[in-house]
Parts: structure tokens; sequence; C-alpha cells
């Protein structure tokens, strides 16, 4: 095969180590990290956690998008002020990827839990002139991640009380 089969050490090693339970203190120090005031590292502490986190993750990324989801940076969309044609760099408030990070990583853990929360966000976010796009596009699709009947019928709910195509691309 190729493969060159550790050392009896090495293996022991590594075993040792993952009997120390190292992802409590690793999802610990992860959680710290999404209080930085460096929002690139906000955002990789939030991806990481999306792919190991566990309970403690779940719960810290709901506490940070329900503290944070009525803070859109942005000006009603409105005829041709298109935010789509901007790009901000990692530290910009503008750069709305860290809390978009935060609803993604929640339906990578599969959280049913923050389905109430995906509720409320997407009554008060999908409407062009008052809400935050950004956020509601990441809740869509972190409940696909979730999935299931409940994450479905949000799904078609809201899709249902969605506007005119042109509403939301500025063709008017």
């Amino acid at each position: 095969t190729g493969r060159v089969a550790p050392a009896d050490g090495q293996a022991a090693d590594w075993r040792a180590w993952l009997e120390g339970d190292p992802w409590a203190g690793q999802e610990a120090a992860l959680i710290r990290d999404m209080d930085s005031p460096d929002r690139a590292a906000q955002r990789r502490a939030m991806v990481a956690l999306g792919h190991v986190g566990g309970d403690a993750a779940r719960a810290a990324l709901r506490a940070y998008v329900d503290r944070e989801r009525r803070n859109n940076p942005y000006p009603p969309f409105e005829n041709h002020n298109r935010t789509d044609s901007f790009t901000f760099d990692d530290a910009s408030p503008l750069n709305p990827r860290t809390l978009q990070s935060a609803v993604r990583a929640l339906g990578h853990l599969h959280d049913t839990q923050s389905l109430p929360l995906f509720r409320e966000i997407l009554t008060d976010h999908i409407h062009p002139r008052e809400g935050n796009l950004f956020l509601a596009e990441a809740v869509v699709e972190a409940l696909g991640w979730i999935g299931g009947p409940e994450a479905e019928a949000l799904l078609v709910d809201t899709f249902s009380r969605l506007g005119r195509y042109e509403d939301y691309v500025g063709w008017y």
C-alpha cells in the first residue's frame, strides 16, 4: 500500500493524547476566540467550531447569533444601492461573514435547538428594505444542513413569505 506504519511509541503517544480528552480544551479555546477583538480570528474560531464543536460550541454560537442578529451595518436595500458589489477586508465591521460563519457552524453541527432562533431571524430579515439578507441567506443554508421535518417546514414557510424577485435584486 505504500504506507508506513507508525512506530509503536508514536501510536501510544497518540492514544494517550486522545484519551486525555483534548477536545474539551480545544473547544473552550475556540469559544474564547469568538470574543477576540480580531474579527478574522472570531470567524476562524466559528468555522472550526462548526467542524469539531459539541454542546458547548452550539450554546456559544447560538448566544453569539442571538446577540448579533440585530446588528445590520447595511442601509435599507432601495433602488440601486447594491451591497453585493462591495468588498470588505476581514477586519471591517461591514463584512457580513463573521455572523454568517456562526450561523453556518450551527448548521454544520445540526443544532436543532437553533430552529426557534432561526425562525425569528427569518421573520425579521427576509424583507429587502428592512432586513439583513446576508443573515437570512446563511440561515436558509444552515437549515439545509440541519435537515428534518421542522427545518423543512420553516424553509417552506419562509419561501411562501418571500416577495417578488425584483424586490430583492433592485430591478424597478
